[in-house]
């Protein structure tokens, strides 16, 4: 087993409330490459979180975690109803995915979803859904967020697009695998000058 020494992504959050623009991309970036590389082992993290994300000395980051891993396709999610919701839920309700609330098939949307969480709130300085867990599933369930571009005034409209996608309710209307997203979130930085999304 690998030793790894560094602080969390979560951490990182905590201190500096919001990532920069070059802190995003040496951070998020190669997130969608790990999951780009676990999808294709036919494997879903489903527990995506800052927390989950330890960034090294060096600056590397790393996913860790992958207690509530399975197969793509080999795992259900929870349907939420008044019937069910004393249901063990797994995972953490501020960053599961749609599908893992629902009778749905898990596979890499339900991670990219996750990510598009942790990025808004890498980007905005908060998550894009709060208050107890019935709120968020159903704000979730909704889609009901404000915009990052609106959340944080700093932030290009190119941004939008991206982050609404990796967060669409539909698993139909998400970007189908992490390549797809990560080539997009990065064409999306592109447009956020550095001195404006600097860490405050």
């Amino acid at each position: 087993m690998e030793l790894i020494t560094g602080k969390t992504l979560a951490e990182m959050l905590r201190l500096a409330g919001r990532l920069s623009a070059a802190e995003a991309r040496t951070v998020l970036v190669p997130i969608f490459d790990a999951l780009a590389y676990i999808h294709d082992q036919g494997i879903v993290h489903l527990d995506i979180k800052p927390s989950n994300i330890l960034v090294t000395t060096t600056g590397q980051p790393k996913l860790t975690d992958f207690g509530l891993a399975g197969g793509v396709g080999e795992m259900q999610g929870n349907h939420v109803t008044e019937d069910t919701r004393t249901r063990p839920i797994l995972g953490s309700p501020q960053y599961m995915s749609v599908d893992q609330l629902e009778d749905a098939p898990l596979g890499p949307p339900s991670d990219l979803y996750s990510l598009g969480i942790v990025i808004y709130e890498c980007l905005v300085g908060r998550r894009p859904f709060e208050g107890s867990a019935g709120v968020i599933f159903a704000r979730k369930l909704k889609g009901e967020m404000i915009p990052p571009s609106e959340a944080n005034h700093l932030l290009p409209v190119a941004m939008d697009h991206c982050i609404l996608r990796l967060l669409a309710p539909a698993i139909s209307d998400r970007y189908p695998d992490a390549k797809i997203a990560k080539t997009e979130f990065v064409a999306a930085l592109d447009h956020v000058p550095e001195q404006l999304l600097a860490a405050t």
